[in-house]
């Protein structure tokens, strides 16, 4: 399988796992007991929903812009999911289905080599746009 083909299922793997994940179930169900036995350790987490909820588009946009190997989309993507990782810390106590939590492993392991492609193999990809736009422009000489 050539590396752009990987990168560009993998991007749709993102968009699609996160969609699932943040829209479809985004409203977890906890039963009484769970709810009881870990109260202690943070259950319901301290940061509001909506404030993960509000990185979850340009993500997906982001990811999506990625596809014509847009470098500031990559950045962007990058920041992103680092925010995303960074917000999930204080997620506290979750209890997922098996369905879900396979979601959430597609998520990032699509999201890791979305990013590994774009700053590695497929790095070039990203720059030749700008150093296409800098090639055509006349240079002055002196």
């Amino acid at each position: 399988m050539k590396l752009e083909t990987l990168f560009k299922l993998s991007v749709l793997l993102v968009c699609l796992s996160s969609f699932f994940m943040h829209y479809l179930t985004g409203s977890l169900v906890y039963s009484a007991d769970i709810v009881e036995a870990m109260s202690w350790h943070g259950f319901n987490s301290s940061l509001p929903h909506w404030l993960k909820l509000s990185i979850v588009a340009p993500l997906q946009l982001a990811a999506l812009l990625m596809l014509t190997f847009n470098v500031l989309a990559r950045n962007l993507f990058a920041l992103l999911s680092l925010i995303g990782l960074c917000l999930c810390l204080f997620d506290g106590v979750a209890a997922y289905t098996r369905y879900e939590i396979l979601i959430l492993q597609i998520y990032y392991l699509a999201s890791g080599v979305v990013l590994t492609l774009s700053f590695t193999s497929l790095a070039h990809r990203f720059k030749a746009k700008n150093n296409s736009q800098t090639l055509d422009s006349p240079t002055p000489h002196s």
